[in-house]
């Protein structure tokens, strides 16, 4: 493939790759002194990307490692694909599990300790020339901030996937994404810290905690208090989805979860899920994620 649409490399030729040296020393500063903790190179790299000034990289690290204190030099989004491990920065300390998206400011200092099992993880990381077309975005990306459900994780998800392809639209649909991704962090963080529509917060979190049953619009407006049809102009206007859609995601959210980090059928998943089938599961899961169940957790595992 031409090198102006982004090269995908594959682990093999990685380490071969100067480029990779400078990616890892970017990648990975210390506390305190001018050198790169050794700890910090255990990550083992299966494939690395770049698209106009963006650096794309799936890598895993191994069980039970300790990653001490350290920063990045670029602002970063991190989607965790397999394994859970701790995040600790400043005074947050934050569990991640598959399928939950983080988004790291650069030069936040932070430490991380992997879970039993290993983690394997995609990271993007967004160079300041690249950040700089957002202007405004900018402000919005301080320190650590985790998404684990909504519409992010489903578009790093999607990125994510044409990260794997290989043709030469990808590079196009990569930062498209990207972009589409920094506009819903800045919208959410925007609401969130002007505190506009606690009703709707309200809304969403009856949402999460309901979605596995049958509930009406008519249920969830009112438990936040308002008429149904202001609660649903103002719910799609903030998730860019109807009520009933978002119950849809979170639903194949949790089957995903499932089918990455257990061995249950796919008609227990089904009905733990609140699908009254399988084949209903199965349905919603290839319109939204492009895959079946099957191929889903085939590839989840298979790295």
């Amino acid at each position: 493939m031409n090198n102006r649409f982004g090269r995908l490399t594959s682990k093999q030729n990685c380490r071969l790759n100067s480029w990779l040296d400078r990616f890892l020393d970017r990648m990975s500063k210390p506390r305190t002194d001018g050198k790169v903790d050794s700890s910090c190179f255990r990550a083992n790299l299966l494939r690395l990307r770049e698209v106009a000034g963006l650096s794309l990289t799936e890598a895993t690290y191994p069980p039970d490692l300790q990653v001490p204190p350290h920063s990045h030099e670029e602002a970063h989004f991190c989607l965790l694909l397999q394994g859970r491990y701790e995040e600790n920065c400043g005074k947050d300390l934050i569990i991640r599990k598959p399928s939950t998206l983080a988004l790291m400011a650069g030069g936040a200092i932070h430490s991380n300790r992997i879970h039993s099992t290993g983690i394997r993880f995609f990271s993007i990381e967004m160079t300041r020339s690249w950040l700089n077309r957002a202007k405004g975005c900018l402000a919005f990306i301080r320190g650590l901030t985790q998404f684990d459900t909504g519409p992010l994780p489903w578009l790093a998800m999607r990125l994510y996937r044409e990260f794997r392809c290989e043709d030469d639209v990808a590079p196009l649909a990569i930062e498209g994404l990207l972009l589409e991704l920094l506009a819903g962090v800045t919208r959410q963080t925007f609401h969130s810290e002007n505190g506009n529509a606690k009703w709707l917060s309200r809304a969403r979190d009856f949402v999460h905690d309901r979605f596995q049953e049958s509930i009406s619009l008519a249920e969830v407006a009112e438990f936040a208090g308002v008429h149904p049809v202001s609660l649903a102009r103002a719910f799609r206007r903030m998730h860019h989805c109807t009520v009933g859609e978002y119950v849809r995601k979170l639903r194949i959210e949790f089957a995903c979860q499932k089918l990455t980090a257990s061995d249950e059928s796919l008609v227990e998943i089904a009905f733990s899920a609140g699908f009254s089938e399988q084949s209903h599961l199965c349905r919603t899961f290839k319109r939204l994620t492009g895959l079946t169940p099957s191929e889903y957790r085939s590839n989840s595992r298979r790295g």
